[in-house]
């Protein structure tokens, strides 16, 4: 479990980065945002890996810094953003990025349906566990992790509607 969770971070941290890497201000939108498919094909292991995971302590980790990876991409960036009316209309760097990202939502979407579609399910999963919890600490923690999963995709969900949020005042 130890090295499945040092390769899944190190994955988690790398995004996260790129995430952050957003400026406020630019004329260029970021490359990543060029080439949605390499995006996507990051970040669907990482959703794999949850369902992989050697315990269900693992697979909530994962599914947790997964979650904040998917909200980040659906907000154009891991800055947080301030919400406003947008009386005067100024579009922030961050919503140009959100817009040109919206169409990576879909296929994630898609993705994370699939996977949870495939998985057998908390108590299984808590069987074929290799951590030192009990059965019914495993099955919570898997539980948790799917709960985790859904409740992330939500951001997804919701950045299909556009970035009329990240208007400035």
């Amino acid at each position: 479990p130890k090295s499945f969770l040092a390769l899944t971070t190190c994955a988690s941290k790398l995004l996260s980065a790129l995430f952050k890497a957003v400026p406020l201000e630019a004329v260029r939108l970021p490359l990543w945002v060029e080439r949605p498919h390499l995006l996507q094909d990051a970040l669907r292991p990482i959703l794999e890996a949850v369902y992989a995971a050697p315990t269900g302590a693992s697979a909530c980790l994962v599914a947790q810094d997964l979650a904040q990876l998917w909200e980040a991409l659906s907000q154009g960036g891991a800055r947080q953003a301030v919400q406003s009316a947008g009386r005067t209309g100024l579009t922030t760097y961050q919503a140009k990025v959100q817009r040109a990202t919206a169409g990576f939502a879909l296929p994630l979407l898609s993705h994370a349906l699939d996977q949870q579609r495939r998985f057998e399910g908390a108590e299984a999963a808590a069987k074929r566990g290799r951590g030192s919890a009990t059965r019914a600490e495993e099955v919570a923690a898997w539980k948790e992790a799917v709960s985790v999963l859904q409740q992330g995709s939500t951001s997804l969900l919701n950045s299909l509607e556009g970035a009329e949020h990240l208007l400035q005042e």
